[in-house]
């Protein structure tokens, strides 16, 4: 399956998700995210209680060994979660961006992205 223009920044991940295991996911995100140009990808998934936003490394038994935590009230992870949007970091500059992780209506996580040098949003 390809998209018009050649375009296999997407098709590549979404071919290659089903088949990889959860601890596997990290290294597929960051491997298709540097092909688009982003310098880091890192993902973030909720807690049972969604209050908390858990960084998935895949390291350690529950694959977030590591990881950065971050509360869904009160933090910018926690907005573009909550609110859906995707939001610009809070330094000022566009490098960092934070995209909400959405199967169709529901929330799954976030999506923390640092834009290459030379990238625009």
């Amino acid at each position: 399956m390809a998209l018009p223009g050649g375009d296999e920044r997407l098709t590549g991940i979404l071919g290659q998700g089903h088949m990889c295991g959860f601890d596997q996911l990290p290294a597929l995100v960051a491997k298709h995210a540097a092909r688009a140009g982003m310098g880091d990808a890192r993902v973030f998934l909720p807690d049972l209680r969604r209050q908390l936003l858990r960084e998935v490394t895949g390291q350690g038994l529950d694959a977030g060994a590591g990881g950065e935590t971050y509360e869904v009230d009160g933090t910018l992870p926690g907005r573009a979660f909550a609110g859906s949007q995707l939001l610009p970091g809070d330094d000022g500059e566009p490098r960092r961006w934070w995209v909400p992780i959405l199967g169709g209506t529901e929330r799954l996580g976030v999506l923390r992205v640092d834009l290459a040098p030379g990238v625009g949003p």
